[in-house]
This record gives C-alpha cells, sequence and structure tokens, in this order.
C-alpha cells in the first residue's frame, strides 16, 4: 500500500480495475484473477521489491565447486538474497522504482497461490 500510496495514479489504476471486477458481485473471488491484469502486475511489483523473506530458506552445498572465483566446499551453508536479487541492475531496469508496467506483457504466470518469481 505505500508504494501505491506514493504514486496515487497506479492505485485509482488498481482500485478501478478491482472496482469495474467486482461491481456486480460485492467481492472479489479467485476466478475474477484473470480479469485483473493490473492489480496482478501491482503484486508482482511488490513481491520484487518487498519479499516477504528477504533471505531465502539456506541450502547445504552437496559437493564442491566454484562461484564467482569462490571455493564452496560441501556442507556449506548457503543462503539466497531475494531482496538484492529484486534489486539487481542486471536482471532489472530502474531496480529501486516501483513500476508494475514491468510486468505487463510478462509471460509469468502464478498458478494458484504459487508465485513463479
Amino acid at each position: 500500500m505505500a508504494e501505491l500510496i506514493r504514486q496515487p495514479e497506479l492505485m485509482k489504476r488498481a482500485q478501478d480495475e478491482v472496482r469495474g471486477c467486482v461491481r456486480s458481485k460485492g467481492e472479489a473471488e479467485e476466478s475474477d484473477l484473470h480479469q485483473l491484469h493490473f492489480f496482478k502486475c501491482v503484486v508482482k511489483e511488490t513481491m520484487r521489491l518487498h519479499p516477504p523473506a528477504p533471505l531465502l530458506i539456506p541450502r547445504e552445498t552437496m559437493q564442491h565447486f566454484k562461484l564467482n572465483g569462490y571455493d564452496i566446499l560441501p556442507k556449506t551453508w548457503m543462503y539466497v538474497n531475494a531482496w538484492a536479487i529484486g534489486r539487481d541492475p542486471n536482471s532489472w531496469g530502474r531496480p529501486h522504482v516501483f513500476d508494475p508496467q514491468r510486468f505487463m506483457h510478462d509471460s509469468m504466470e502464478a498458478n494458484g497461490h504459487d508465485s513463479k518469481m
């Protein structure tokens, strides 16, 4: 919500989309999600910038390997920094800007409650 409060035009667009979808029913249902294109982009962009778990579940390496010139030994605990991935300028244009539009033509889709980010 904080990101949308800073950009009222985006908030209005998301609100209008949701209201247009649920106007006659009074509430949104999971079956309505296919109609909420911009709203889904807002959710994806929010998850990119503000992941609920900044560090993902640690993993233990099974074998020796090299990573960016470093030797990683078996049984080393590795953490994936989801927060940094979502702000990586090599992966995202203007990574610190909240821009749901970046997902408008994205082929990544969520199935049910799963995210493929």
